[in-house]
């Protein structure tokens, strides 16, 4: 005699889609984000510094001013740039540039202490921030 073939009453289990699991950023991605980041940080800070620190009276605060003024803002600049679809060269050099000649103008400068540590801390911070930044983009 043949056995009775069994049959299972429920029904195969149907396989679950899959949840879409976002992944985290590639280590380089985040040390362009943070570079970012720090670059935008320096250059405001020298800026806010300049504003509230350097004595517009005398001729040292208005100069140190103009640097500060001039090499932020283009330092900003080119941290705009490498936020689009430009070429990444070009504005690592640009923007570390920036921050370079500040920090060697407030370093080489005869500043009082105020003016030198704001303009040579926001420009190694730009500096830094914008070699961050260079890493390839995808």
């Amino acid at each position: 005699m043949a056995t009775p073939e069994r049959r299972s009453s429920s029904l195969p289990a149907v396989p679950q889609p899959a949840r879409q699991v976002q992944a985290p950023l590639p280590p380089l991605e985040q040390t362009r984000d943070i570079g970012w980041l720090i670059t935008v940080l320096g250059a405001v800070g020298a800026l806010l510094g300049s504003w509230t620190l350097f004595s517009s009276d005398s001729p040292d605060g208005m100069w140190a001013g103009y640097w500060v003024s001039t090499f932020a803002t283009t330092a900003l600049l080119g941290t705009a740039w490498l936020r689009s679809t430009l070429p990444t060269v070009p504005g690592v050099v640009i923007t570390a540039g920036s921050g370079l000649v500040l920090a060697l103008v407030g370093a080489v400068r005869d500043y009082p202490t105020t003016i030198t540590t704001v303009m040579v801390a926001g420009g190694a911070v730009i500096t830094i921030g914008a070699v961050m930044q260079s890493v390839r983009r995808h």
